[in-house]
């Protein structure tokens, strides 16, 4: 997939003595002797592809020239937007065998290679490395590929499609494009640990969709267009949305257990799976050597940096390390099968028992996560519940003419009704819960006993057939009001 924005690095190399001829010559020998196959080949100069093994990115060489300078460049192929130093590893193993090349070989070889060489030059008239410089709708038109689904990546502009679509719906239905508040973020499937442990699972899914700005949708669509045109066509589209969803999974849950009561949303954790699959893949001779040591120390930083970033606040951390591992561990499973890739139990089997396990050891955590918030709000919609009939109960006593009738609905609706709301406070009593929780639910408990002896207060008053009690039933009205008012400063 070609990219507007393709790294690349690019060194210029005096000739001195040698003819632009003599240098061609030269550059075919070293790339001859570099095990890089020369595609390209003309006057103005050459290109050939590095290409050292099945599953070892390859990069762009190419030769050209600028009045008595030779113009080495090496390009990242395949898609990639960034190359963690590989083009200039590149270019130096270049320059470094071309030193050696020079000493070993005569103006007479080199003319003689020229010449065998010249038989194949492309003819001027059909010389790409003649042709001018991209114009700004061709560097556009590269630009939106990355957003069109092809035969070696399906997946990764896919992700980047849905994620993107999602949050032009959030903003379309009000949400903020920059700061959405945490009630939009939870209609659109954010994470919440009150609301994914009572039945709304899914939020460990739909959470890895959902953004919380534009800004953390472009960094975490930058880093995975990234990752993913490099890692989807390394380790095959099954592998790669399988790695990417599990790692995703593994990252919720780990966000979940450690945060009590975070709103977390975001791509970075599925993302940050995708760099722990690489990882995996580094350990192996599935990547060649002479790559894996640049390519480990800058995964290496990049990881670390985006974590001591995410220690500066509002950043969740916790899922960015819990999707780095899970993506780690599942990459160790698919080495097998890319080793061996004749092997196909080696490939689907491992695929399934991979979800399988994390699908397993995820419901553990899951149903052993504490859920006192939850619990806690359950309990609140009990009550609510019963204060509503509470109070309609006494919003109806006038129409009722039967005084048997009034003391029953009295003991049971309402004084019975008031008694169960201050039972059902006192057991929150065991729950963790914050600190702002615990000041409400004190002024609940205060509000609650009013109303209880308020009840006790008009049923003494309807059994004895009296007034005597009306003054001090207008006082628990009011102090009832007033606690009503303090509640709701809270």
């Amino acid at each position: 997939m070609a990219i507007a924005f393709t790294p690349k690095h690019t060194e210029r190399y005096p000739l001195h003595t040698f003819t632009k001829e003599e240098f061609l010559a030269l550059f075919y020998k070293t790339a001859q002797t570099l095990g890089w196959r020369v595609l390209y080949m003309s006057h103005a100069g050459m290109i050939a592809h590095t290409g050292i093994g099945a599953f070892t990115r390859n990069s762009e060489i190419k030769i050209t020239f600028e009045e008595n300078t030779a113009v080495i460049q090496s390009s990242s192929t395949g898609g990639e937007m960034a190359d963690w130093g590989k083009n200039e590893i590149k270019v130096n193993e270049f320059l470094s065998t071309l030193n050696t090349t020079i000493a070993s070989s005569s103006k007479e070889e080199l003319h003689a290679t020229y010449m065998l060489l010249k038989e194949h030059f492309v003819p001027e008239k059909e010389d790409i490395l003649l042709l001018p410089p991209p114009t700004a709708a061709e560097h556009t038109k590269n630009f939106f590929s990355i957003f069109i689904p092809n035969k070696q990546q399906l997946f990764t502009p896919l992700l980047l499609n849905i994620n993107i679509l999602i949050f032009i719906l959030m903003i379309i239905n009000g949400a903020d494009i920059l700061s959405p508040t945490s009630e939009s973020l939870l209609a659109w499937g954010a994470s919440f640990r009150p609301a994914t442990l009572s039945g709304e699972w899914w939020r460990l899914i739909t959470s890895c969709f959902v953004h919380i700005g534009i800004i953390h949708l472009l960094m975490n669509m930058y880093a995975l267009v990234n990752i993913g045109l490099i890692l989807e066509p390394m380790i095959g589209k099954a592998r790669f949305i399988t790695a990417y969803m599990l790692a995703g999974l593994t990252s919720s849950i780990t966000s979940l257990w450690w945060h009590d009561y975070a709103v977390s949303a975001g791509a970075s954790g599925a993302i940050f799976g995708m760099y722990g699959v690489f990882l995996a893949l580094l350990t192996s001779n599935l990547i060649h050597k002479d790559e894996r040591k640049s390519l480990l120390s800058s995964i290496g930083v990049f990881v670390i940096y985006n974590l001591m970033f995410g220690m500066l606040g509002n950043i969740d951390n916790s899922g960015h390390i819990g999707g780095l591992a899970g993506g780690f561990l599942i990459g160790l499973t698919f080495i097998p099968g890319m080793l061996h890739p004749d092997k196909a139990i080696l490939k689907i089997p491992v695929i399934g028992l991979s979800i399988l396990a994390i699908l397993a050891a995820s419901f553990f955590v899951y149903k052993n996560i504490p859920n006192d918030i939850g619990i806690y709000n359950e309990k609140m919609k009990e009550l609510s519940l019963l204060e509503s009939k509470a109070l309609e109960l006494e919003a109806n006593l006038g129409t009722m003419t039967s005084k048997a009738e009034i003391l029953q609905e009295l003991t049971t609706t309402d004084i019975g009704n008031w008694k169960k709301c201050i039972e059902i406070m006192n057991t929150t009593d065991a729950l963790n819960l914050p600190g702002a929780y615990l000041k409400r639910n004190r002024l609940i408990k205060e509000y609650l006993e009013l109303r209880l002896e308020k009840s006790q207060l008009i049923y003494k008053s309807v059994s004895e057939n009296t007034l005597m009690y009306d003054t001090e039933i207008s006082k628990y009205e009011q102090k009832i009001e007033s606690k009503v008012k303090e509640f709701s400063k809270n």
